[in-house]
C-alpha cells in the first residue's frame, strides 16, 4: 500500500494494472488522504484505490 495526497487517473490505472497481472499472488492498493481545514476544523478523508481483501478472502473468489 501506498499513500498519497492525491490519486489520479494516472496511479488509479496502474494499481488496477498491477493488480491485474498479479492475479493472487499479491494485491496493490493506493490511499488517498485528502485535508480539508478551515478556521478552526481539520479533516482528513481517506480513499482507497486497489484491492485491500485479506489473502483468505481473496482465495475464496
Amino acid at each position: 500500500m501506498i499513500v498519497v495526497d492525491q490519486i489520479n487517473e494516472k496511479l488509479s490505472r496502474i494499481i488496477r494494472f498491477v493488480n491485474t497481472c498479479g492475479k493472487s499472488a499479491f494485491s496493490f492498493a493506493a490511499l488517498e488522504m485528502r485535508r480539508f481545514q478551515n478556521d478552526q476544523t481539520e479533516m482528513l478523508i481517506p480513499r482507497v484505490v486497489g484491492d485491500i481483501r485479506s489473502d483468505a478472502m481473496r482465495s475464496d473468489g
